[in-house]
């Protein structure tokens, strides 16, 4: 299932087609589904239960729609890269790769202004050592700024974290930066309940 945003002053459809209206918009989140259980976890963010609002210059669109995906593992469990920048947030329809720590990679084709990233992981899911980074190499050797770190142990061996773990919901995961790069890689070291690692979605808005 496709889902439509409406929000105050841009239109985002599945197609990632967007009509401005005025100099800057706020981007929000999209609501969806239900009111979500009650969940906590320790060294854990609070459950999110609204939309996060954030605002960003005009001209900003998701480059992530329809980029290739490449991953270390090649031969995922359930899912096919693709679906995660195919515009589908239909929680059921995700990607699970091998357990321990894994990466996905996105290729925006070329160097962009990349101001937020959002992350759909699986529903109600902690994932563990979430690393998100940005790059102009497409193997992340050099030139590699961290934007996210919430690896408690350092046992992903990218440094200890300063972000906290966080509780999956339907508003996905917003990180905000101001950042320029080709490449974009996520890191994942299974979840507080087993090794599995699972993507739904992934956009990444800029100009």
């Amino acid at each position: 299932m496709k889902f439509s945003f409406t929000i105050l002053t841009i239109i985002f459809i599945s197609s990632c087609q967007i009509k401005e209206t005025m100099e800057d918009f706020t981007y929000i989140t999209a609501p969806r589904l239900t009111s979500p259980p009650t969940l906590s976890w320790p060294n854990t963010e609070p459950l999110q239960r609204k939309m996060v609002s954030i605002k960003v210059p005009s001209g900003y669109k998701n480059l992530a729609f329809d980029k290739e995906v490449l991953s270390s593992d090649e031969d995922p469990i359930i899912g096919d890269l693709s679906m995660l920048t195919d515009g589908d947030l239909d929680p059921h329809e995700y990607l699970q790769l091998k357990p321990n720590k894994q990466w996905i990679q996105i290729d925006l084709e070329k160097q962009y202004s990349i101001y937020v990233i959002n992350i759909w992981f699986k529903r109600w899911e902690i994932m563990k050592d979430v690393i998100v980074q940005i790059s102009n190499d497409i193997a992340f050797k050099k030139d590699v700024k961290t934007i996210f770190n919430n690896d408690l142990d350092n046992s992903s061996n990218f440094g200890k974290g300063n972000n906290l773990q966080f509780i999956d919901t339907h508003f996905g995961k917003t990180i905000q930066t101001n950042s320029t790069g080709q490449y974009i890689r996520i890191y994942s070291n299974g979840n507080c309940m087993n090794r599995n690692n699972y993507f739904t979605e992934i956009e990444v808005y800029g100009k």
